[in-house]
């Protein structure tokens, strides 16, 4: 079992090695994305932080960030994030896709980002989710990177099994950095070291991984959760009737905003979605977290009544939806706050060493066989 264990584990070290080792690299960087995107996007801020909730409103906002655009996209959602943010209008359509950064005490639209991509974040987002690449190679890179989040999982169970201490004592001993006489025996219990160390947290991401990466994992994951009921899942309710005209939209939330709390924009994130479909409802999202997404709870306004058609909170949610709401947050390392940030970060270094430790370990074995005669 063993010696099948580490065949495998050499043999997919070698051929996803480098695709895991940008994987991990990217997705350390990521774990700070917030953190890296405030110092390096001061259009995030506003020139000047507010006293109090603006008095322009969210209607004004969106018309001003329409005009900056260079083509007609619909706006799909509108986020104020606190006293000191601009806010923030996403826009996507046929079009494409911008986000557009506004000053809520001004109109001034701050950036115009036509797409992440040409943002340094952004080259580095696209480079952990499909290598950059484009079009129908875009497909093949999400492929690559779903088959070296698959090989994680492997390399994990193959070294678990050869490497796995026989009892308490080997196991401490193998947690403790040592230095030997041999730097080949010093760089194998580095890599294993290295490997127990990040078992439990590289497997979490591995598998939250696949979840967002593959369609039928994810499907399977949410019909696994809900005994087959896949329709339990909160999706955005259904209107008895359309809403044709975008001004009733705009006007709705305009009466919506008037009545958001003081407080609660000092303090937590809102986001006004508006309707995708003639029969959707505006939804309001009230998230107490800057740094996390499983805490936010929505209520769908039907925008001709203004009346409150549902309301949905993390604590009311049936437990498959707070599973799937709570991956991202999971796969991030954010859903713990500070200190799971930096355990992810740190533990997708540690990945990210594995490859490289690995390669070394296994030319050096190969160089010191001897030719057979």
């Amino acid at each position: 079992m063993k010696r099948l264990a580490i065949q495998i584990h050499l043999i997919v070290g070698i051929l996803s090695g480098p695709v895991v080792f940008i994987l991990a690299i990217t997705g350390a960087i990521l774990a700070y994305e917030h953190e890296i995107a405030d110092l390096t996007q001061p259009y995030r801020f506003n020139p000047i932080p507010l006293e109090s909730k603006p008095t322009i409103l969210p209607s004004q906002i969106i018309a001003a960030s329409h005009a900056a655009l260079p083509t007609p996209i619909p706006a799909r959602s509108i986020i104020y994030s606190g006293p000191k943010r601009a806010v923030k209008v996403v826009h996507w359509g046929s079009g494409g896709f911008y986000t557009n950064f506004v000053d809520p005490s001004t109109t001034e639209v701050r950036k115009v980002q036509a797409t992440q991509r040409k943002e340094p974040l952004g080259w580095i987002r696209g480079l952990h989710t499909h290598f950059l690449l484009k079009g129908r190679l875009g497909e093949l890179g999400h492929f690559v990177k779903v088959a070296a989040t698959l090989s994680v999982l492997v390399l994990t169970l193959s070294g678990l099994i050869r490497w796995w201490p026989r009892n308490l004592k080997r196991f401490k001993a193998s947690l403790k950095p040592k230095r030997f006489g041999n730097w080949l025996k010093t760089q194998r219990h580095l890599h294993v070291a290295l490997g127990l160390y990040a078992l439990l947290f590289t497997t979490i991401m591995a598998a939250s991984g696949l979840y967002f990466g593959s369609e039928w994992v994810r499907n399977s994951t949410k019909w696994t959760l809900t005994a087959g009921d896949v329709d339990s899942i909160k999706k955005r309710p259904v209107l008895s009737g359309p809403v044709n005209d975008s001004k009733v939209i705009l006007d709705s939330i305009d009466y919506l905003w008037s009545y958001i709390p003081e407080v609660v924009f000092q303090e937590q994130t809102i986001e006004f979605r508006l309707p995708r479909g003639s029969k959707q409802p505006i939804q309001i999202g009230i998230n107490p977290s800057k740094l996390t997404i499983h805490r936010q709870s929505f209520q769908h306004i039907d925008p001709r009544t203004r009346e409150v058609v549902r309301i949905d909170t993390p604590e009311t949610s049936n437990f498959a939806t707070r599973i799937t709401s709570s991956l991202y947050d999971i796969h991030t390392g954010s859903y713990f706050g500070r200190l799971s940030q930096f355990i992810w970060c740190a533990a997708c270094l540690f990945l990210a060493s594995l490859p490289i430790s690995g390669t070394y370990i296994a030319l050096q074995r190969l160089s010191r066989k001897k030719p057979v005669s």
